[in-house]
């Protein structure tokens, strides 16, 4: 399940460097006004955290499926935080592919 964990995390990061590229100017904004990386990091974070957890609901109460009492779907911090670990890795592995290849004169 990490390996494919792995393989999502990585189609999301291209989706989600196209849109930084879209969002470019905003953030540019963002800093100019004085905003510090990590504030802004922690911003987009607490809106991904938001939009997940309301998601969940969302898709809880139009589902016409009734769950067994036991079954509880909910956004897990033990979860959100492999999550969170898996993507930084990908980011870090994305990160040092190209220098890598560069290096070897690839």
């Amino acid at each position: 399940m990490g390996f494919v964990l792995l393989i999502a995390a990585t189609n999301v990061a291209n989706l989600l460097l196209a849109r930084a590229e879209a969002r470019q100017q905003e953030i540019a904004m963002r800093t100019a006004l004085g905003a510090s990386p990590g504030r802004l990091a922690r911003q987009l974070l607490a809106g991904g955290l938001a939009a997940a957890f309301y998601g969940i609901r969302l898709l809880m109460a139009a589902t016409p499926l009734q769950f067994p009492s036991f079954v509880h779907p909910s956004l897990d911090a033990s979860v959100a935080l492999f999550t969170i670990l898996i993507c930084a890795a990908v980011t870090v592995a994305l990160g040092l592919a190209p220098p890598l290849q560069i290096g070897r004169g690839v």
